[in-house]
């Protein structure tokens, strides 16, 4: 099986890359650019930036297939949901998973990783 050439966008420091496409598949991490906003807020822009990568990989939210959310607090689940709809609009229902967890830095509310097919001239 091939996996087509890698490509790695978006580096961050020497440490990872926050959007990788090969195969067909896109993966991409993203969090709030602004520690100080609450769950709404940096849901949000972590959103914002998901839909960056998508674009910068080729894809778009319609081609979705996995996303994995990480809240610090899981009661801020709700209100996390409550952006999650809005910005998902009608585009599809990925497999999704949300986790509570502790993150790199506790100013950090929410990380997101998502998986996509790469569009095929959509």
């Amino acid at each position: 099986m091939s996996t087509g050439a890698i490509r790695r966008l978006e580096p961050e420091g020497g440490i990872l890359s926050n959007v990788v496409t090969a195969g067909g598949l896109l993966t991409c991490v993203s969090m709030a650019d602004d520690r100080t906003l609450d769950i709404v807020g940096q849901t949000r822009q972590a959103l914002a930036y998901v839909d960056h990568c998508l674009a910068a990989g080729g894809s778009s939210r319609r081609h979705l297939l996995s996303v994995t959310i990480w809240l610090t607090d899981i009661r801020e689940r709700e209100a996390m949901n409550a952006v999650w709809e809005e910005w998902l609009g009608d585009a599809g229902r990925p497999a999704r998973a949300c986790i509570e967890a502790k993150l790199a830095d506790p100013r950090y509310r929410i990380e997101i990783a998502a998986i996509a097919a790469v569009s095929q001239g959509e």
